[in-house]
């Protein structure tokens, strides 16, 4: 072999094994871009129960600053405490209207100083706790005026601990200080409408560390972003099931980054969008299988981006790892057998049939009663 020959062997080796070390780099950096969480784990047995750790229609789910997972339980109007691995701690609550008594409860949450706030709906208040579950105080009975509520649904706090409260169905957010004095109305005069800027029974809210606040327009299935003083800055999505699109959207977590998890609770998925409202990716689809849901309703996130999910009418809680994007498959993978969803004769009566297009369940001394029809004016 000529020495000319040799050289040209020499290059093609080099040129090769850097086209090679450049593919493995571009495929490393790929594989570390972010895509839809793994799911983890359950907790709950997937069908109502009564012992601890086990759930009966969970709607409520909050991760508390000192590392314990709250669990709200809508139909038994109890609340589980335990820990992030899922080992139960504490519970407390019964069906009722007296303090640390709830009637149809839908969402929790817990402050910077690690007390519990629970939006109490079919009582019209809401009752906060200490984290170790005792009763620190309520406000809020049934009426339109500053501080009154009609159905409280969704909960979230600001940087400066301010809370605020999705007032379903008068149709606007409430800001409340410290001192349980309203700071605020978003929008400053609300009523039932889909013109920008109003709202038509919104479920979810949640507040990003910019204090920038981002409703879960739930009827009329898009996400409404105000600023802290109560201007309306943008809004995005419509009915559909297509990327971008919702069906009765129900809470919205922000993440680390700033993105937002929205639970698309009719859809039975969950959309992660940027702070300006676009679509990162999606994942879940209807079933009773790892990864699937059956009307998931409040979801929480860490600050690592463990994700817990209350899925209501699969009975259960569901735990989601964050990951990098899987080369070939940027879905979540749907762990154990595919079953159907609960059919209609099955479901227990309620947040499958929640969100606003469906009403409230009755109230009733076993929070199993029929679903009310809010009236024109979204009224029940």
């Amino acid at each position: 072999m000529s020495r000319v020959t040799d050289q040209k062997l020499v290059i093609w080796i080099v040129a090769i094994a850097i086209v090679i070390i450049m593919l493995g780099a571009a495929l490393y950096l790929y594989s570390q871009q972010e895509g839809p969480p793994t799911f983890n784990t359950s907790y709950g047995v997937g069908r109502p129960g009564t012992k601890p750790g086990e759930f009966n229609t969970p709607t409520g789910v909050s991760v508390a600053p000192s590392g314990f997972l709250y669990v709200l339980e809508h139909r038994s109007s109890r609340i589980q405490q335990l820990s992030l691995d899922g080992q139960p701690v504490a519970e407390w609550g019964e069906i009722g209207t007296k303090t640390k008594q709830f009637r149809e409860p839908l969402r929790l949450k817990t402050d910077g100083d690690g007390n519990l706030y629970v939006a109490d709906t079919a009582n019209h208040r809401v009752q906060w706790f200490s984290p170790a579950g005792e009763f620190e105080g309520e406000f809020g009975t049934r009426g339109r005026d500053a501080g009154k509520f009609s159905h409280p649904v969704g909960l979230a706090f600001d940087s400066n601990n301010n809370l605020y409260v999705a007032d379903t169905y008068n149709h606007r957010i409430q800001k409340i200080g410290r001192s349980l004095n309203v700071l605020q109305t978003y929008p400053e005069k609300p009523e039932r409408s889909n013109a920008q800027g109003f709202l038509n029974a919104p479920w979810g809210v949640a507040v990003d560390n910019q204090d920038t606040v981002y409703v879960a327009d739930s009827g009329n299935n898009r996400i409404v972003r105000y600023n802290n003083d109560g201007r309306h800055i943008s809004t995005f999505g419509s009915k559909g099931t297509e990327d971008g699109q919702f069906d009765r959207p129900s809470d919205i977590a922000i993440d680390s980054d700033g993105n937002l998890l929205v639970v698309d609770s009719g859809n039975n998925r969950i959309q992660k969008f940027s702070p300006q409202g676009e679509f990162l990716y999606k994942w879940g689809q209807p079933g009773m299988a790892g990864g699937m849901f059956n009307n998931p309703q409040q979801i929480a996130v860490t600050s690592e981006g463990v994700i817990f999910v209350a899925d209501s009418g699969n009975h259960r809680v569901q735990k989601f790892m964050p990951r990098r994007r899987n080369l070939l498959n940027t879905q979540a993978p749907i762990v154990g057998p595919t079953r159907p969803v609960f059919q209609p004769d099955d479901r227990p009566g309620d947040p499958g049939s929640l969100p606003p297009s469906q009403g409230f369940p009755e109230s009733g001394s076993s929070g199993q009663g029929s679903v009310l029809q809010p009236d024109s004016n979204g009224e029940l």
